[in-house]
């Protein structure tokens, strides 16, 4: 590398950047399959992911483990299915899940637990088509259900 005095311009200078190795470490054991990744334990086909454990499947994790198909959560455990599932357990097939415990088929819960089949909930528990913490019958809350999830993707 040169001497900072001996750098004459920008190009120079991206020049000498793209050839450090950033990477310090990629520790990784008893696993298969991890790229980018560091500190993985006993896990299988990681991705850009860190400090994660007997997990399958993940991309873009933090500290998750005994999990399988996870994408960009963290400190979450016992996930399955699940995107955005931060500092939660036992969820399975959600999105944006936080701070909440055994939750299944739904959509942006916070600091709930058991719930099936909700969207838009936070403190509560034992609630199933549940839509901002409002109770509805089961064929309703699925027609709702349907035209929000119409109306996000459309967006």
């Amino acid at each position: 590398m040169l001497p900072k005095s001996k750098i004459n311009n920008l190009q120079e200078l991206i020049d000498i950047w793209n050839t450090i190795n950033l990477t310090t470490t990629e520790r990784v054991y008893d696993s298969i399959n991890i790229i980018k990744s560091d500190t993985i334990y006993r896990c299988e086909n990681v991705y850009r992911s860190t400090d994660c454990s007997d997990s399958k499947n993940i991309i873009y994790c933090d500290s998750c483990g005994n999990s399988e198909f996870l994408l960009a959560s963290q400190r979450s455990g016992t996930c399955n299915f699940c995107i955005r599932c931060d500092d939660s357990k036992d969820c399975s097939n959600s999105y944006n899940v936080i701070c909440s415990n055994k939750v299944s088929n739904s959509l942006f819960i916070q600091d709930c637990f058991d719930l099936y089949e909700c969207m838009f909930c936070s403190h509560i528990a034992s609630k199933r088509f549940c839509i901002a913490n409002m109770q509805f019958e089961e064929q309703e809350y699925y027609e709702i259900k349907k035209t929000i999830i119409e109306w996000i993707l459309n967006s």
